[in-house]
C-alpha cells in the first residue's frame, strides 16, 4: 500500500535510499546528512497527509 501511495506522490524510495547509501560510502557526511534530513521531511509529510485523510476515530 505505501509503495502504491509513493508512486502517486512521485517518490522513488529506492533512489532516495541509494543516494543515502552512496553518500555514506563516499564518506560525504554533509551530503548524507542533507539527504537523510530531506528523506525524513518527505516521509513525515507523507505520513501527515495520510493521517489527515484518514477518518477520525471517536472514543467513548
Amino acid at each position: 500500500m505505501l509503495q502504491q501511495c509513493n508512486v502517486e506522490h512521485h517518490r522513488d524510495i529506492q533512489a532516495e535510499h541509494g543516494a543515502l547509501w552512496q553518500a555514506t560510502l563516499a564518506r560525504d557526511a554533509d551530503l548524507a546528512c542533507d539527504l537523510l534530513a530531506e528523506h525524513y521531511r518527505r516521509t513525515a509529510g507523507f505520513i501527515e497527509s495520510q493521517m489527515a485523510a484518514a477518518p477520525q476515530v471517536q472514543t467513548a
